[in-house]
């Protein structure tokens, strides 16, 4: 099964539920570790919900930053064709058409996807995926974009004028300003992603690491059963709580 966010979720739902129900054992669980006792237990649980916020919140951050990302590609492509019409609309530049054209064709030919999250990786994934070189592919597409749109600056401060009388935000100093600003937000979205991938990790460590969730329930219910008994009410209680 897929690993998702409702799946960390859930859980850790049902480890609140073994949780709860050792808690009111009588008399009371007392296994051999320490830390699977029910006040040590809930504490541990605590962590983990700390660590489902943490992978939330850089979620967010990375979703934030790659639609603003977007958003300036977007601009930048409306931008492009404006410039590429203000070239061709003075007879006095025909010469610089040819350049203009060709930058402009080939930066707005570049397709980005709509921003999706980095996908969760599955713990029976291979170490080669489809899915890296697909989001590798999409980073070099915004790299792309922004090293064509310097290609078209290079080629629109050619045109002695084109800055005269032209709307602000059509200027080469704006059309720089707003490729920098794609610029930075590449860094900012690798950034993001890379936090996330962090905390994901954390996360798996906690649920599926040496001494993780996973771990801990099934000691939990080994312990209850040696205290207990296999046939006792409290084992019973617990046994079909999944792991």
């Amino acid at each position: 099964m897929p690993i998702s966010e409702q799946s960390y979720a859930d859980r850790l739902q049902r480890a609140r539920q073994l949780n709860a129900a050792t808690t009111g054992f009588a008399p009371p669980f007392v296994p051999a570790d320490p830390s699977l006792a029910p006040a040590a237990f809930g504490s541990f649980l605590d962590g983990l919900d700390t660590s489902n916020l943490a992978v939330a919140t850089a979620l967010a951050a990375w979703q934030e930053g790659a639609t603003a990302r977007s958003a300036l590609v977007t601009r930048l492509k409306a931008d492009t064709l404006r410039a590429l019409a203000r070239v061709k609309s003075n007879p006095a530049w025909k010469a610089h058409v040819p350049a203009v054209k060709a930058a402009a064709d080939k930066l707005r030919g570049y397709k980005t996807a709509k921003p999706a999250p980095p996908a969760e990786p599955q713990p029976d994934q291979p170490a080669a995926t489809p899915a890296k070189p697909a989001r590798e592919q999409g980073d070099r597409s915004y790299a792309d974009i922004k090293q064509q749109g310097e290609v078209l600056l290079a080629a629109l401060r050619r045109i002695a004028g084109f800055d005269t009388g032209a709307p602000v935000d059509l200027t080469t100093g704006a059309l720089g300003a707003l490729v920098g600003q794609l610029g930075s937000a590449n860094q900012s979205v690798a950034g993001k992603e890379q936090a996330l991938a962090g905390n994901r990790a954390i996360r798996r460590s906690g649920f599926d690491g040496e001494g993780g969730l996973s771990a801990r329930m099934k000691a939990i219910k080994d312990g209850v059963r040696s205290q207990y008994g296999q046939s006792s009410q409290q084992f019973l209680q617990i046994k079909s709580i999944r792991l």
